[in-house]
């Protein structure tokens, strides 16, 4: 199964940081737009057919003396029925973590880790019968980012992570892919 997934944006970022303490405090709106394939009664799809918003807040902190970026975000999905299954998707809280080296003033590499846990039930009627198919999982993998300069003040920063599954229940167990890209101008 392979192709362009369901796109999420972010309608709300707002950020603080402290020069002084080396951090870096955010919160966030995501909305995930459902765009991605998806057939009813197929086996597999990339795209899930229902919206998710998704509320976060974010850390980070930086140890400039040794080139490292220590950062955690916690986010909670709230997903809407998919109506042509009437299923709906319980909320899940993730929690992602990330250590990141500097190699150079634009290359970094590191590691990241997922946690994801649903804390409410699925509806609907296979859910109802696997009381409530509550799932979880974690993944870790490796992240290489390059920041692209372009003048005094235009910056973007291009993340590549590749997430694996290492332990999963109730969910559809795999490797993610992920390319994001922000920008500063």
């Amino acid at each position: 199964m392979a192709g362009l997934g369901d796109i999420a944006f972010a309608p709300i970022l707002l950020g603080w940081h402290n020069d002084a303490m080396n951090t870096f405090f955010s919160t966030s709106l995501t909305v995930t737009a459902p765009t991605g394939e998806w057939e009813k009664g197929a086996l597999a799809f990339v795209g899930l057919n229902y919206w998710t918003f998704t509320p976060a807040v974010a850390f980070t902190y930086l140890v400039p003396e040794h080139g490292l970026d220590l950062s955690a975000n916690l986010g909670i999905d709230i997903n809407t029925k998919n109506t042509a299954t009437d299923y709906y998707s319980g909320a899940t809280a993730h929690l992602d973590l990330a250590v990141t080296k500097n190699l150079t003033e634009n290359f970094a590499l590191g590691a990241v880790a997922g946690f994801l846990y649903q804390f409410e039930d699925d509806r609907g009627t296979f859910a109802d019968a696997h009381d409530g198919f509550k799932g979880r999982s974690i993944g870790l993998g490796p992240l290489v980012r390059y920041k692209a300069k372009f003048g005094e003040n235009t910056e973007l920063d291009l993340n590549l992570k590749w997430v694996h599954e290492v332990d999963v229940e109730n969910r559809m167990k795999g490797d993610a892919v992920f390319f994001d890209v922000a920008g500063k101008f």
